[in-house]
């Protein structure tokens, strides 16, 4: 019997029927064409073929984010021509949004920089020992005093992160040829490279340029929504909704998905994630005003590796969450600066959180389970003046209203909704600790960055809250980034993933780059020898 058609046998075809997933996949593959659907097009797991093709590409890309575009530039640098569809109105996707950080050794600026103990051996080994990342939940959820550490990688297979890793040299070079600049490096944090703001998107342009100008393809507003697999079960196409609502047939020797993570699809959520669909419910970072979403996230192209019996990896690794304003479209305070600059977190009640310099998602979690909504931003004028508060342009944020200036910490604390008594016994007992411990009696906060909050004028944030804006866990690939069938746990013929889509690498930043540019390769390397 065709396993694609034997629902008695498919657990993945029995979840999406008990777990309502068949109505995402409607979704995926009706309600957003903004057309009828035909009969073929309804049957989202065997059945015919397409009786014709409405355009043939040797590579197709689903995704034009990040992950996406640096594929097509590599595989077109490689001979092969690929066709790029984004189901929104522009390229880049969350990447063009991100603050910059990637992480790794042995790059070009770190020679150049000076820097010392970077290498990428040492990278790879505070990724094993936990101590080189500390998101998603997944690996921060029982990092407390009284709880067990998460060591080591979370994944099934770490040979293509390894692959990542061992790369990351080659990703800054290729950043820097599109147009990345990157902040000065700091030898507290040798592995960060910080890219300029703006400087991101411009690399996107730039490498789009360049696929379309070496014949490649890009088309916005086009949603994949079904893979087709031949009577042998190779990828040979993919259904797709152009920008005018037309039902679209593609056949395809290869197909990448990079369509994103999962971020606002609440069924995969509720089943891989229950506790953080339900009690611990956060709202996306990526929101308008009106509550519409930016990106919607909401993981088409794991839910197509699903139809077609693709295996899953990592997907309870849980959120990455920060802390940002109710609204997407408001102006933010970028929590890393509380890895860079003196400063505190505090609730409404002027109450700390966690030690600030460890990491924003700590200090998100921490909030959540402190049981406020929401929390605030507090220093003086000597944070005002250090790196980090110039990196994310706080002078701005203080002009339109997104941070609070007073004289006084009391007055700073009333303009911002804070108890002022509780704001102020938090900060006297702070700078008490400086002086007569050196330490933080609290959380145990040291080192540069634990400084006395005692320099006017004084700085306190307007709300901001607990959100979710990244998902780790996606499809399972091999360390050639092809997608594994759940039950022979063998390469599907033809099928690719890459990016946040990728369960098996992560979707830190440059990861997502890097997992993208490597499989465009190997895409072109299996094309050239007839491996697929």
């Amino acid at each position: 019997m065709d396993r694609r058609s034997d629902d008695s046998s498919n657990p993945r075809r029995n979840f999406l029927k008990i777990t309502g997933m068949g109505a995402v996949a409607a979704a995926v593959s009706g309600t957003l064409l903004g057309t009828a659907q035909s009969a073929e097009a309804a049957n989202v797991n065997g059945g015919p073929l397409p009786t014709k093709w409405d355009a043939q590409h040797e590579l197709v890309i689903v995704g034009g984010g990040g992950s996406g575009l640096c594929a097509g530039v590599e595989a077109v640098q490689r001979g092969v021509k690929p066709f790029i569809m984004e189901k929104q109105s522009s390229i880049g996707g969350v990447a063009a949004m991100a603050t910059g950080y990637i992480f790794g050794g042995d790059s070009k600026l770190q020679k150049e920089q000076g820097m010392k103990n970077c290498s990428r051996e040492q990278w790879w080994a505070k990724l094993e020992d936990g101590t080189g990342w500390s998101e998603p939940l997944k690996r921060v959820r029982d990092n407390s005093n009284v709880s067990p550490v998460y060591y080591g990688i979370t994944k099934r297979n770490t040979q293509l992160l390894r692959d990542c890793v061992t790369e990351f040299p080659a990703l800054v070079e290729f950043l820097l040829k599109y147009g990345a600049t990157f902040q000065p490096l700091d030898q507290r944090f040798p592995f960060t490279h910080i890219a300029v703001k703006g400087s991101l998107p411009r690399v996107f342009q730039n490498v789009a340029d360049e696929i379309r100008q070496s014949g490649g393809t890009i088309v916005t507003e086009t949603r994949a929504t079904k893979i087709y697999l031949d009577e042998k079960g190779k990828v040979v196409g993919v259904r797709a909704t152009d920008a005018s609502g037309r039902a679209i047939n593609i056949k395809t020797k290869a197909l990448m998905m990079a369509s994103g993570g999962f971020l606002n699809n609440d069924e995969l959520i509720k089943r891989y994630m229950p506790y953080w669909a339900t009690k611990g419910k956060v709202p996306s970072a990526f929101l308008f005003s009106d509550g519409g979403a930016l990106f919607e996230q909401t993981g088409d192209g794991i839910v197509m590796g699903l139809e077609i019996n693709a295996s899953l990896d990592d997907m309870d690794a849980g959120f990455k969450y920060k802390i940002a304003p109710k609204n997407r479209g408001d102006a933010v305070v970028n929590g890393l600066a509380l890895t860079q600059s003196p400063m505190i977190f505090v609730t409404p009640e002027g109450k700390r959180v966690s030690d600030e310099r460890l990491n924003y998602t700590i200090a998100t979690l921490n909030l959540i389970r402190s049981g406020a909504k929401y929390g605030y931003f507090v220093f003086d004028e000597t944070a005002m003046s250090s790196t980090g508060a110039k990196n994310y342009g706080f002078a701005a944020l203080v002009e339109n209203g997104t941070i609070f200036k007073a004289d006084t910490l009391k007055e700073a604390a009333l303009k911002a909704g804070i108890n002022p008594d509780g704001l102020q016994a938090t900060v006297e007992l702070f700078n008490k600790d400086f002086d007569e411990k050196g330490v933080d009696s609290v959380y145990g906060k040291t080192g540069p960055f634990f400084q006395k909050i005692i320099k006017p004028p004084f700085y306190v944030s307007e709300k901001h809250y607990p959100v979710r804006f990244k998902t780790e866990g996606g499809l399972e690939t091999d360390e050639r980034t092809r997608v594994l069938e759940y039950r022979t746990v063998k390469p599907i013929p033809g099928f690719y993933a890459a990016g946040a889509t990728n369960g098996t690498c992560t979707a830190s930043l440059g990861d997502t780059m890097q997992c993208g540019r490597m499989s465009a390769r190997y895409i072109a390397e299996d094309l050239k020898t007839h491996n697929i």
